[in-house]
């Protein structure tokens, strides 16, 4: 459709489908000679096809903020209701946004601006430019945000790939995830308490989902060598840089039918409600001030 375009990416065997309509990532595959086309994030296409934030880009905040409530530098903010499961605000207001953009091969840029009088209850100014990169173990996101304003502004990033479970049950996958903390929930919102991961949640030592089921915020995560945090389902792997402290797991109960069909792996730049508890990795940017983050998914060497 002429007003959702999507744009294919590729190299090597890799394959990916990527959108200015919320500067989304619909798809990513392998094409490899000899073997039948794998998928390995649960994708769609077409806007109206989405489901449950398939590939969404989640700013300026990740998660949810209660009752559309905050207050920064001494003012409180109301927020539009746009959470479906309850009187909140959920992952920013920039998935519906047609970015600009061009693509390349195995590379895709887009960028947007917010600004102050765009959305009630976000007075900030921000320029967001965002990436998209087929490398030879897989694909690559990186974004860059800097404040255009001439105040300090709240933010936080997220992204809400989910990776396909192999025989299309997440309860038969083997699930290895670093996380030592766990943000504590009372429903769909933390209490405002961190713990320690429980064991029936603990997957550091890599064993199968069986019937866990998963809609937390974790973080306390382990790191390797490289810097990397990195959470990995059978052979595919979701890493990310320092960037990304906190990462949710889903296992999409709300989705009818679709529920457990892929297992979410949302790396976030802060905890959700964090316009409410700001120790949870809340930026505040100055004027002129940028942050940046990078994550990709791929399979394990």
């Amino acid at each position: 459709m002429a007003d959702d375009p999507e744009w294919t990416l590729s190299a090597g065997p890799w394959r990916a489908t990527v959108s200015p309509v919320g500067a989304s990532l619909r798809r990513l595959s392998l094409e490899r000679p000899g073997e039948a086309p794998r998928d390995v994030l649960w994708g769609y296409s077409g806007t109206a096809n989405k489901k449950g934030g398939q590939g969404d880009v989640l700013m300026p905040w990740p998660g949810r903020i209660r009752d559309c409530k905050y207050s920064f530098a001494g003012k409180a903010h109301d927020l539009p209701k746009n959470d479906k499961e309850g009187p909140n605000a959920i992952h920013g207001f920039l998935r519906s946004r047609t970015w600009e953009g061009e693509h390349d091969g195995a590379t895709a840029r887009f960028r947007t601006r917010i600004r102050a009088d765009d959305h009630s209850g976000y007075p900030f100014d921000l320029d967001v430019v965002l990436g998209y990169e087929l490398l030879p173990a897989g694909l690559a996101c990186a974004f860059v945000v800097r404040n255009a304003g001439t105040g300090p502004a709240p933010f936080g990033a997220g992204f809400h790939p989910y990776v396909l479970a192999g025989g299309g049950r997440v309860d038969d996958v083997t699930l290895r995830s670093p996380a030592a903390h766990v943000v504590e929930f009372d429903g769909l919102l933390p209490t405002g308490r961190v713990a320690e991961v429980p064991a029936e949640l603990d997957f550091r030592a890599p064993r199968r989902v069986g019937a866990t089921r998963f809609n937390h915020c974790f973080t306390g995560l382990g790191r390797e060598a490289d810097g990397f945090a990195r959470v990995r389902v059978d052979d595919i792997e979701v890493w990310m840089d320092r960037g990304y402290p906190y990462v949710v797991l889903y296992t999409g109960e709300a989705l009818g039918s679709d529920a457990r069909r892929a297992l979410a792996i949302e790396p976030m730049t802060c905890a959700t409600d964090a316009f409410n508890h700001p120790k949870w990795g809340l930026r505040v940017l100055g004027p002129g001030e940028a942050m940046t983050g990078t994550w990709g998914v791929g399979l394990r060497p």
